[in-house]
């Protein structure tokens, strides 16, 4: 019986929209989120925070892609396309990246070499401070 948490064959890295040029990271974290949830100057300046309290530099260490909320993806091709360590996806489930194994917001899983962070929409954790708490406690597993 041949047990795939990975389905590679339906999900396409297709209409991802790149935010910034810079391919070339230090830390080489790609953070996702949905193309429906504008980054506004609030949810771009709590994001900075959140990067800053990790000691990343958005200019150096982090890949920025908004997605398509509707679409469904592939772990494989992220891996595959874009040479990142860890992956923050903000407000996507598993299922919507191929993975069919069940995994918990906010725990950092590896899957074929790269760190997968699921996590609630950014303006929820915004507004809510035991998912601020969530994301910090989860974030803090990736610059150990």
């Amino acid at each position: 019986m041949n047990l795939s948490f990975i389905n590679n064959n339906i999900f396409f890295l297709e209409d991802v929209v790149l935010t910034k040029e810079n391919l070339f990271t230090t830390r080489k974290i790609l953070i996702i989120w949905k193309h429906s949830e504008a980054l506004n100057n609030d949810l771009l300046a709590f994001l900075k925070k959140i990067l800053a309290a990790i000691h990343c530099d958005p200019e150096k260490d982090v890949w920025f892609f908004s997605v398509e909320n509707d679409h469904r993806y592939s772990v494989s091709q992220i891996k595959n396309q874009l040479p990142s360590e860890n992956a923050i996806l903000f407000g996507f489930t598993p299922e919507q990246f191929g993975v069919r194994a069940q995994i918990k917001k906010y725990s950092l899983t590896t899957i074929g070499g790269v760190g997968y962070l699921f996590c609630d929409q950014l303006s929820d954790i915004e507004q809510h401070t035991p998912l601020k708490a969530a994301l910090w406690e989860a974030l803090k597993t990736i610059v150990r």
